[in-house]
């Protein structure tokens, strides 16, 4: 989990191997009740980071657990981050996640806020797999919702795919599966989906290329 007040001046991973939360079983799949899996940090509260975070997978690396799973940040409460998130997710590398609630993506599983919160750039680059046995997936963020009290601002999100984002329920986008503010307004900058080759977004309901199912209004 994350502490409140840590401020990180920057972040990098590269991923080979596995992150995963839970027990497989014989089938090789995970339990559904082992939440909050990112890339580099599981859970953030009230952090800062003022620094890039770049997270790179190669090989057959995989990130994965039951809800909330994120190839950086798996569950994000609140977290004002100044600088760029970057994921680059080649073929054969994959962030799944096994649960009912979903909030997978490639980026951050679930952004929730009931202070103001700020992101500068998203970027996520997706060759492999971004897969949710539930809902509630995006090629950069999952779940995105904040209260009544507060704003939620983006600079710029910009998704580059030729792999798949896929929802076994619904709402599923190639940028954000879910956005969702009780203050009824989100702000961004720019936000971006490019999907080429053989790229696939896929779920059951409210799919779209950019975003999944939206109960806000954006603006610039």
């Amino acid at each position: 989990n994350g502490t409140t007040g840590v401020n990180a001046a920057a972040i990098t991973v590269n991923l080979k191997g596995e992150i995963f939360a839970g027990i497989r079983g014989d089938d090789g799949n995970l339990g559904t009740s082992y939440n909050n899996v990112g890339g580099a940090i599981g859970r953030s509260v009230g952090n800062s980071c003022s620094g890039n975070i770049i997270v790179t997978f190669s090989g057959n690396a995989k990130v994965e657990g039951g809800n909330n799973i994120g190839g950086i940040i798996g569950f994000d409460e609140g977290t004002n981050i100044s600088s760029t998130m970057t994921v680059l997710i080649p073929v054969k590398c994959m962030v799944r996640g096994y649960g009912a609630d979903g909030c997978v993506g490639g980026v951050i599983g679930k952004l929730t806020g009931n202070s103001s919160g700020a992101l500068n750039s998203i970027i996520s680059n997706i060759n492999g797999d971004v897969i949710s046995s539930g809902g509630n997936v995006g090629g950069a963020i999952g779940y995105v919702k904040y209260g009544d009290s507060c704003s939620f601002n983006v600079a710029n999100v910009a998704v580059t795919m030729t792999g798949i984002v896929q929802g076994a329920g619904s709402d599923v986008g190639g940028a954000i599966g879910h956005l969702e503010s009780t203050k009824k307004y989100v702000t961004f900058n720019t936000i971006t989906a490019e999907l080429q080759g053989k790229a696939k977004v896929q779920g059951i309901d409210c799919v779209g290329g950019v975003l999944g199912y939206t109960e806000c209004n954006i603006k610039k």
